[in-house]
């Protein structure tokens, strides 16, 4: 390999030295950190077979790593999915919640969020944990965040959402409910319903994370037209 692609190798998976990081940089060390891009698949697989064998312990959260159709190849923690270089797929679900008005409620963000802190997003998001359903991952993430229990939820589509820090399959979803939504202040800042209208205008004005206005502008409008 190229001696030249070794500069901050140590540094490349979250500033850490120790021997596992520098093992785990081995699929990165033919790269300049200046320069980086995304894994190939062969260095994916690599890379991913590298965190099983050493069986990678961290404190974060454990993602599920998945192909564009949602299979399951490995596992990697936030702190890699989310830094900006490995750009390993993983599966999120999204909830729009409408009350019977036809308003939409929006979360604000959590300060404490390491992805698009105090920005308005959709009404309720997360990952998917290891070897949990879509369907788990709805009613979990929709428990915790909002104090919702047994809501009925509509598929809307699927789609890949690429951005300077990660890349999710992100599952959307539709339901309706006038039960007052309870938010975890560990997750949410606030909370409140808008109107469609209200949204429209707000387009563009950096208050909503760049992924809610792509799934709204491009997905969601969409299938408005089409199911009404």
């Amino acid at each position: 390999m190229p001696s030249g692609g070794r500069g901050g190798g140590g540094a490349l998976l979250g500033g850490e030295s120790s021997p596992k990081h520098t093992a785990l940089n081995f699929c990165f060390s033919a790269r300049n950190a200046e320069n980086f891009s995304p894994l190939n698949p062969f260095e994916t697989k690599l890379y991913l077979l590298l965190l099983q064998i050493m069986n990678y312990t961290d404190p974060s959260e454990i993602f599920p790593v998945v192909d564009e159709e949602g299979n399951t190849i490995g596992e990697a923690p936030r702190s890699v999915c989310h830094d900006g270089k490995s750009m390993l797929l993983h599966p999120v679900v999204h909830i729009h919640l409408f009350n019977s008005k036809g308003e939409l409620f929006l979360q604000k963000r959590s300060s404490k969020k390491d992805i698009q802190p105090g920005k308005w997003d959709t009404s309720v998001g997360g990952h998917i944990s290891p070897g949990e359903s879509v369907e788990s991952a709805l009613r979990r993430e929709a428990s915790e965040e909002l104090g919702l229990e047994d809501l009925q939820t509509g598929f809307i589509g699927k789609y890949i959402w690429k951005s300077a820090r990660e890349k999710e399959l992100v599952y959307s979803y539709s339901a309706v409910s006038d039960k007052q939504p309870l938010i975890n202040p560990d997750e949410i800042e606030e909370g409140k319903y808008w109107s469609l209208e209200e949204i429209k205008s707000s387009l563009g004005k950096n208050l909503f994370t760049p992924n809610f206005e792509h799934e709204f502008e491009i997905h969601f409008l969409i299938w408005m037209k089409q199911n009404t």
